[in-house]
């Protein structure tokens, strides 16, 4: 051991001292000086990177691969009602369209969809336009009455969508007609284009749902919303919708809108999904009927639905929603079906992407670009204001005014 003379007038025991004692105490300041600054540093160069970049953070939880092991893909058999013979188009003669509406480039950079939704535009007015009907539903378990914002969407509607060509159709349960007939909002919104309708089990007739001994429609809204377009075809929105122009342009294909940007690259594009397209007896709508009433045997998720879904009954119905669409849209690929189209998510959910590029929700008080929300059709809103709230926000007074309500 090297030992070191002190300099010190202490006693005799304390004259030689070890080396690395020294050496601690006369570094040790010098040693916290530097981790002092080596934070300081890292702070800045934080705070710094913050400043220059912004960070928007995607994040999606995956099960490991060691607990839901990847299984081969398994091909569900189409229904023989729907797809009775897969040697020629199995739904109807080919629609003539005049817009592809799905660019080939990435559409959640900047405002790219933006701009591609700019690009369709209604065509001159036919001599002989063909009926487009528009519906959605209301039921007063969701809400006692109607609200502004309901009343905010029929205006919308009237406003935006061709007068001889359009109309509107407000699907109800029949313990809710008495209600709707009595609600004075109702009364404001009700005119030749816009009216209601009561459904019934008879909405089941004709559809794969007729084959059941038990129907659900009448407390399963997913089901009315499929088997309503499989009659009469048409848009289906939801009542949280405001209409900004006319849907004309996007009508020559069937289509589901995308719920958000990010589901471009991965994820469910039907999640969040407001609007869809289709044709009246569309043989995609009577798979969707035949679909949600066979259970989906997901092996690889068996483990995963045990641990964060025990005594799940889901399976024993069928799939519901967005799972439904995922599933039989790749479904029909497997079978070599083409399936419906994918609507860009801007053209209908535009708050649903990062936030330079979403436009802010219709009822808060935000800088907006009127030209952006000119350029798209429709604005699907997540969370409407309370019932007891009068609507407010810079969008909807924009629209209000813009529309003349």
């Amino acid at each position: 051991m090297v030992w070191f003379l002190s300099s010190s007038n202490n006693s005799n025991n304390n004259k030689y001292m070890p080396f690395h004692s020294v050496w601690s105490r006369r570094n040790k300041r010098g040693l916290i000086n530097i981790i002092r600054w080596l934070v300081i540093t890292i702070l800045f160069i934080l705070f710094s990177f913050l400043v220059i970049c912004r960070l928007e953070l995607n994040a999606r939880l995956y099960i490991r691969q060691w607990i839901t092991p990847s299984r081969p893909v398994q091909k569900e058999p189409l229904s023989s009602t729907c797809f009775g013979n897969l040697t020629h188009d199995t739904s109807k003669p080919p629609k003539t369209y005049t817009y592809n509406f799905v660019p080939g480039i990435p559409v959640w950079e900047e405002y790219t969809c933006y701009d591609y939704a700019s690009l369709l535009q209604p065509l001159p007015l036919s001599s002989s336009p063909v009926m487009t009907t528009f519906h959605t539903t209301w039921s007063s378990q969701n809400s006692e009455q109607l609200t502004s914002a309901h009343l905010a969407t029929f205006q919308s509607f009237c406003a935006t969508q061709p007068l001889n060509s359009s109309q509107l159709i407000l699907w109800i349960h029949p313990d809710d007609e008495d209600k709707l007939k009595t609600d004075p909002l109702w009364k404001k919104a009700r005119n030749d284009k816009v009216r209601y309708q009561v459904y019934t089990e008879n909405l089941t007739v004709g559809t794969p749902l007729e084959q059941q001994t038990t129907s659900t429609i009448m407390s399963d809204l997913e089901l009315v919303k499929l088997a309503v377009l499989y009659h009469h075809g048409g848009i289906w929105f939801d009542l949280n919708t405001l209409f900004v122009r006319d849907m004309t342009p996007l009508l020559g294909h069937e289509w589901i809108a995308q719920g958000n940007c990010q589901s471009s690259m991965s994820g469910n594009p039907f999640d969040n999904t407001g609007l869809m397209h289709f044709y009246s007896k569309s043989s995609s709508i009577c798979e969707l009927l035949s679909g949600s009433t066979k259970p989906f045997n997901n092996n690889k998720n068996k483990i995963a639905n045990a641990i964060f879904s025990p005594g799940s009954t889901i399976k024993a119905r069928g799939t519901r929603g967005p799972e439904l669409y995922q599933r039989i849209y790749h479904n029909l690929l497997r079978n070599g079906v083409k399936p419906w189209s994918t609507l860009p998510w801007c053209f209908t959910n535009p708050s649903q992407c990062k936030s330079s590029n979403s436009l802010p929700s219709p009822f808060v008080q935000a800088n907006f670009s009127p030209l952006r929300l000119r350029q798209i059709f429709a604005f699907h809103f997540s969370s409407p204001p309370r019932k007891q709230q009068a609507p407010s926000g810079s969008i909807y007074r924009y629209l209000e005014q813009y529309q003349q309500w």
